[in-house]
């Protein structure tokens, strides 16, 4: 029961993606319209066009967001990987995580290499650190080197 309430949920949500791709579509085409060098005689009606088009694309995101409610009650780990975008983060790719803004749920999740969602990689629960150990030769030139830390992760 439980998978046939969360397949009508995902329905829907499908449905209202459908919608904001077309809107998407409608908005690219009449900004592309306004800065065109012939635009200027039909940029009033356009940019009428748009504005009603941008609220219709407001309207469709809090559609979207109503719909994603039912479906994290049913799984609160659903994704959509066509509704996420990868925001660059250099620090946390180093550590094999993505920062990811998902417009499903409205906010920035983050996702290991599996793509599972990761509680909150900013914050290690394990830190551990390396030896100063002591390389070269017997002779007076012996190198010392630094303790460095290593971070651990909750997947």
């Amino acid at each position: 029961m439980q998978q046939t309430d969360l397949a009508a949920a995902v329905s829907i949500k499908d449905a209202v993606k459908d919608k904001l791709k077309e809107l998407q579509a409608d908005i690219a085409a009449n900004a592309q319209a306004i800065y065109t060098e012939e635009g200027t005689t039909v940029s009033g009606s356009v940019m009428l066009s748009l504005q009603n088009k941008m609220l219709r694309l407001e309207e469709a995101k809090r559609e979207l967001l109503t719909s994603s409610r039912e479906i994290f009650r049913l799984s609160p780990t659903y994704q959509d990987p066509s509704l996420q975008t990868i925001v660059q983060d250099n620090t946390l790719s180093a550590f094999g995580v993505k920062k990811v803004f998902d417009a499903l749920r409205n906010n920035y999740i983050f996702l290991d290499s599996s793509n599972r969602i990761v509680a909150n990689p900013l914050t290690p629960f394990l830190r551990a650190y390396t030896s100063g150990a002591t390389q070269g030769g017997g002779g007076k030139r012996r190198k010392k080197t630094r303790k460095s830390a290593v971070l651990f992760y909750k997947v």
